[in-house]
Parts: structure tokens; C-alpha cells; sequence
């Protein structure tokens, strides 16, 4: 165990020590191994302060993972929809020019794009 000293002030600097960690820590906010939290030594705030008996920094933990929850369904709402342009298959799925493009030349707004299916 290591030795903590809790604040209940945001300060962006470790407090008495409060860095030391082990490979088995992980850090409350970003609820991550200390060695993946970017904040942990410094920051506005540096994580390493954080406890489960303050509000802010409870507060600072459920928007942090409203963040990663956002951003999670972010990525899985992401799809490749069917090619819009006139003479290429519907079931064209891609990234670059289609077959009607590659043959006519022209590049068209509605083809090799990746789209949100929700919020477009």
C-alpha cells in the first residue's frame, strides 16, 4: 500500500508523495493503469491526488467516463455505407474512387466517403 495524502483542492502538481505508484495501480479517473494515465504526475489536475471521498473528484471521474463512453459508442456507430453514385453497385463498401468514378474520371460527393449512420 502505498502512502496517500488527500486534498480537496484540484492542484495540476503531485501532493506529498502522492505519485508513487506500483504496477498494480490504477488510476481513479481514468480508471487505467497509472503507466496509461497522461495526468498522473501533472496536469489541471494531476490525477495522482485523487480519492473516492471528495466530490470534485468523484465529479471529475463520472465525466471523465461519460467521455470514454462517448467516444466508445462514437467508434461503433461508424460505418461504411453503400456507395451513392449512379452506375456504381450498392454494395460497394470503400474508402477510395468507384468503379463508375474510376471509369468516368470524376470524382463525386456522394461516393468514398465514411459516414455516421446517427448525427450525420
Amino acid at each position: 500500500l502505498h502512502p496517500f495524502h488527500a486534498t480537496e483542492r484540484l492542484v495540476a502538481a503531485p501532493v506529498d508523495g502522492n505519485e508513487a505508484a506500483c504496477p498494480n495501480c490504477y488510476c481513479l479517473i481514468c480508471d487505467a493503469r497509472v503507466s496509461e494515465c497522461r495526468h498522473w504526475r501533472g496536469g489541471d489536475p494531476a490525477h495522482c491526488n485523487a480519492h473516492g471521498d471528495s466530490a470534485l473528484w468523484r465529479q471529475k471521474r463520472v465525466n471523465a467516463k461519460r467521455r470514454r463512453t462517448r467516444a466508445a459508442a462514437q467508434q461503433v456507430t461508424q460505418a461504411r455505407l453503400p456507395c451513392s453514385t449512379p452506375g456504381c453497385s450498392r454494395e460497394a463498401y470503400h474508402d477510395g474512387l468507384c468503379s463508375a468514378e474510376r471509369a468516368g474520371g470524376r470524382r463525386s460527393a456522394g461516393c468514398g466517403r465514411t459516414r455516421l449512420r446517427v448525427g450525420e
